[in-house]
């Protein structure tokens, strides 16, 4: 993944099956604080995100738009 598509927010769907879904995530530049949304409601998932990157595994809503919030910026892979 290139580095320039590093950013502080982002948006994707989550999947439609009743299994959570995994997001892998790495703070290149340092320690960034991550907040998931479901639908606009903070899903509790979020935390920090390291150099040497996170999986977070998080209950959403089925085709839910999943909104990511950081205050550094992040690599995201869903």
């Amino acid at each position: 993944m290139p580095i320039s598509w590093a950013g502080t927010e982002f948006y994707a769907l989550s999947r439609d099956d009743a299994l959570p879904d995994d997001y892998f995530m790495i703070a290149p530049w340092g320690d960034a604080t991550v907040t998931i949304y479901d639908d606009g409601v903070d899903t509790g998932c979020g935390g920090t995100v390291t150099a040497t990157g996170v999986i977070v595994n998080c209950s959403t809503s089925f085709n839910g738009v999943i909104h990511f919030e950081t205050d550094q910026p992040i690599l995201l892979f869903v």
